[in-house]
């Protein structure tokens, strides 16, 4: 009998540890959609508050960036509520560095950097091109790898135009997130709403995303 109850217990006890365990990860489509929405809106508008915040830096540094190398090094705050660790250059256009933004030689931004909040990290490598005053526009292009909430993704930004005006949003290009299995296109209107849409298990899904928070609706 106290055999039987011993293997009872034992039995019991492990179908508790692998519910707990499948509860770890998402194994549902509704869980993993969820997550790849969620780590859409992180990458998209992290990886738009980083080309804002480099293009900022162009026109006035901040105090506390430092020059070595050819690059310029700080730190800034990014709406969506992460931290941006920055690494900043500028070319001409022989792709000779320069140490300060020119707005009439100055052909070419590069950026790269890390920039984390308390849900997860994009690892970035940017070119913003359109720098210099006869253009009203910024193309960026660059690519990152994304760590949130337990999930991984590699980001590619394929040009992004952006207009040189204060709080302004994407108005053409894309930005592609693969995860779980699913690559996410996010596609923009010249608003804070951008739109993304994947396809997971056979079904197409359609969703928005809040460029300033990295919300999703």
């Amino acid at each position: 009998m106290k055999r039987k109850l011993l293997i009872g217990y034992l039995i019991t006890c492990l179908a508790l540890m692998l519910n707990f365990a499948c509860k770890e990860k998402p194994t549902t489509p509704s869980d993993s959609t969820t997550t790849i929405k969620s780590i859409s809106g992180f990458s998209a508008s992290t990886s738009l508050q980083v080309t804002q915040k480099i293009w900022a830096a162009a026109l006035l540094m901040p105090n506390s960036a430092t020059y070595a190398d050819g690059w310029w090094t700080f730190t800034v705050d990014l709406p969506n509520g992460s931290n941006g660790q920055m690494h900043v250059q500028f070319q001409d256009s022989s792709s000779t560095v320069q140490k300060f933004y020119n707005p009439q030689l100055t052909y070419t931004i590069l950026g790269k950097g890390l920039a984390q909040g308390a849900k997860g990290s994009l690892d970035y490598s940017v070119r913003l091109s359109g720098t210099t005053l006869t253009s009203g526009y910024l193309i960026t292009n660059g690519n990152g790898s994304v760590t949130y909430l337990g999930a991984t993704a590699v980001v590619n930004i394929t040009n992004l135009k952006l207009l040189k005006l204060p709080n302004s949003y994407p108005i053409e290009g894309s930005i592609t997130i693969v995860t779980l299995g699913s690559t996410v296109t996010v596609t923009f209107n010249g608003t804070k709403f951008a739109q993304g849409t994947f396809t997971y298990g056979g079904s197409t899904y359609n969703f928005s995303i809040d460029l300033d928070t990295g919300a999703i609706g």
